[in-house]
């Protein structure tokens, strides 16, 4: 459903983050309010979104040897995100927790690599 409704948008020239961000604010607003069955969680991870989010705008707005290291940064702590989640056994299946969080963690040690 989702990738028809962003090819229909593509089709009509509608810029796709024209719709998804304010799709993302009512969902957020929505939580704040409380009418969402865990808003805590949501909170959160609506948090987690704008610190990751922030950092990679931050990587493509400086030097790019320095935006690397934000990336591989954005990386290693959403491993740690992932890792912390898993604790706490909420969010996500520990399965997927588990998997996403060894996959950040490499990929940040790669992108380290890679600099160095």
């Amino acid at each position: 459903m989702t990738f028809a409704l962003l090819i229909a948008l593509r089709a009509v020239d509608v810029p796709v983050v024209a719709v998804v961000v304010p799709l993302a604010a009512a969902a957020l607003a929505w939580s704040v309010i409380g009418h969402v069955p865990h808003p805590t969680t949501v909170r959160v991870q609506a948090l987690g979104m704008v610190a990751f989010g922030g950092l990679g705008l931050a990587a493509l707005a400086v030097d790019p040897d320095l935006g690397l290291y934000l990336v591989a940064a954005g990386w290693f702590f959403h491993g740690v995100w992932d890792f912390v989640h898993l604790r706490l056994d909420r969010a996500v299946s520990r399965s997927y927790a588990e998997w996403c969080g060894v996959l950040d963690v490499l990929t940040a040690g790669q992108l380290l690599l890679l600099a160095w």
